[in-house]
């Protein structure tokens, strides 16, 4: 009960962050970094890394799955790596195939194109939309596992996702609202991904 307070709660705020970023944050920050930051188009190559993210969690399950299935335990690091790979796999789908078409928002490079676009126009968008950001979101729910395993090791975890947000902004690759929409759909990945799994743990330890 009260972790599902705790994410309506979390709803709410990110809902109040996303509009008020809409209004008053998006149009300014995207007009003021397109027109003053020239090195912007040099972030897309380490950006674009994030995606590796995607096709380490799909390797890690296979290969967990494997290990398990030939009676073998698995070590902490495999087992978190393999978490993030369901993460991310289901952060991905919603995110792409559920969220980005169902708010269907204006790309950030129309409306630096075109001003007069701008918004959204719910149910007829498409994947790679901008809202949520997905490479947020694919950052977010993979490396956010880790911050649950790790508790050392969040101030890294969270520079890199903070990283991977201010970049996708300076690049003019996402408004503010984008990567704020990107990171809870990520957290909530990871940690649905976490609570399952300790519900379900004894699962792992039963024959088939």
């Amino acid at each position: 009960m009260k972790s599902s307070v705790g994410w309506f709660g979390a709803l709410f705020l990110c809902a109040i962050v996303v509009v008020l970023c809409v209004q008053f944050v998006d149009r300014p920050v995207a007009l003021f970094v397109n027109a003053h930051l020239a090195a912007k188009n040099s972030l897309a190559m380490p950006l674009g890394l994030v995606l590796l993210f995607v096709p380490l969690g799909a390797v890690a399950v296979l290969g967990c799955g494997c290990a398990v299935l030939a009676g073998r335990s698995l070590p902490r690091s495999a087992e978190a790596t393999m978490l993030a790979g369901f993460s991310v796999t289901w952060a991905l789908a919603c995110n792409f195939f559920l969220l980005q078409p169902a708010f269907g928002r204006i790309d950030i490079r129309d409306y630096l194109a075109q001003p007069n676009l701008y918004g959204f126009t719910p149910f007829h968008g498409h994947s790679g939309r901008g809202f949520p950001s997905g490479h947020t979101a694919i950052a977010a729910s993979f490396l956010l596992v880790f911050w649950f395993f790790y508790p050392r090791a969040r101030i890294l975890i969270g520079a890199v996702i903070g990283a991977v947000m201010i970049g996708l902004v300076l690049a003019t690759s996402h408004f503010v609202s984008d990567v704020v929409g990107g990171l809870f759909v990520g957290a909530t990945a990871a940690r649905m991904t976490i609570v399952l799994f300790r519900d379900n743990k004894s699962l792992t330890t039963r024959s088939p």
